[in-house]
């Protein structure tokens, strides 16, 4: 199988690859908090990190299957602030847009630290 290029390293991304294809990922709403970043947006462990350029990939996830339209302009106005706060601790903040999420349904971005 021919994998996707990405920000994983090749056993990470195979590992995924493999998770998609026997039906064991499970949704970014089950993965565990690790805390909670506001009342709707949580800071969450990335099971299939980013480990082929970032030591930490982390992830902030919304509470809720959605669409990021659909979130109520309060909870966007709460993600900006975390933003701020989290651009002083990460080195990077990748957001998923519509289109180059791999997880289309769950608004969430990656937190990445310690580039390689």
């Amino acid at each position: 199988m021919s994998l996707p290029k990405s920000d994983r390293t090749r056993a990470t991304e195979q590992r995924y690859q493999n998770d998609i294809e026997d039906w064991k990922t499970k949704s970014l709403i089950d993965v565990p908090i690790l805390a909670k970043l506001s009342e709707n947006w949580h800071l969450k462990y990335n099971e299939y990190p980013y480990d082929e350029k970032w030591e930490e990939s982390l992830m902030y996830v919304y509470y809720k299957a959605c669409g990021w339209e659909d979130i109520p302009v309060e909870d966007i106005i709460a993600l900006h602030n975390i933003k701020i706060m989290l651009k002083t601790i990460y080195d990077k903040i990748a957001e998923n847009g519509h289109t180059k999420a791999s997880v289309k349904n769950v608004p969430h971005g990656h937190l990445l630290r310690g580039e390689k």
